[in-house]
């Protein structure tokens, strides 16, 4: 497979497994009985240099808090799966420049990101030096056999040119088809990791009751009450004004 087809199937992938996460946060929803109070938000930016994954960042606002028990789950799933070691100060849940879970009144915000884009350096300065190195041993050999057969100084200097082009254009299509597989693993695992952390949520809501009618009609009744009672008061003192 090229490194275009690969390159292509690595992004049906990620699609793939964001359709899966999307599916499968609908239907916890569904079985629980709540929707999220905003739609997550996704961003995935793309590398120029490898092509596959280089930012990732998704973020939801749940329509309840979550337990303590819930918060210790999930940083217990943050440091097995991606091994970050989350702080917990009041209802916030925190790994700077990675993670963020907030208590917000009645609800939860959470957001997890990771950067890849130091990844695209690696690829760069890989291919210089698979260059560099691999065009100095082949610039002795091609010299070697120039020399033994005479060929002109112009031709094996073009002949060593080409020869470094060559490894050069090879190392770097080779780190960046290895650098958008790892990144795209590690995408899937973010992934993973975020659906379950929206499972664990899930597991561990505490849902504010909405009024209830049997409640609203107390209310009212008193609100009655006060008004029937303020009205016999009024009437009885017009009562003992007219006596007088």
């Amino acid at each position: 497979m090229t490194y275009r087809g690969e390159d292509e199937a690595l992004r049906a992938r990620v699609t793939s497994l964001e359709q899966e996460l999307d599916a499968a946060k609908s239907e916890i929803a569904s079985l629980r009985g709540a929707t999220p109070a905003h739609a997550p938000e996704t961003t995935i930016e793309h590398s120029r240099v490898s092509g596959g994954p280089s930012r990732y960042v998704r973020e939801v606002v749940l329509p309840y808090t979550i337990s303590e028990r819930g918060y210790e789950r999930i940083a217990e799933v943050l440091r097995s799966r991606l091994g970050l070691s989350p702080a917990q100060v009041g209802g916030t849940l925190t790994v700077p420049r990675a993670f963020a879970l907030s208590r917000e009144e009645a609800t939860t915000r959470i957001r997890l990101e990771a950067d890849w884009r130091s990844l695209a350096g690696g690829v760069i300065s890989s291919t210089i030096l698979a260059s560099g190195f691999g065009g100095l041993a082949s610039a002795g050999i091609v010299a070697d056999a120039l020399i033994a057969h005479g060929t002109p100084l112009v031709v094996g200097a073009g002949l060593v040119a080409a020869a470094m082009a060559a490894l050069g254009s090879g190392a770097g299509w080779l780190m960046r088809r290895r650098t958008a597989r790892g990144a795209t693993e590690k995408l899937a695992l973010y992934e993973g990791t975020f659906a379950a952390i929206l499972s664990i949520a899930e597991e561990h809501a505490i849902r504010q009751a909405p009024p209830t009618r049997v409640a609203g009609e107390v209310a009212e009744g008193e609100g009655d009450g006060e008004g029937a009672d303020e009205a016999l008061g009024a009437r009885e003192g017009a009562r003992a004004k007219l006596g007088a």
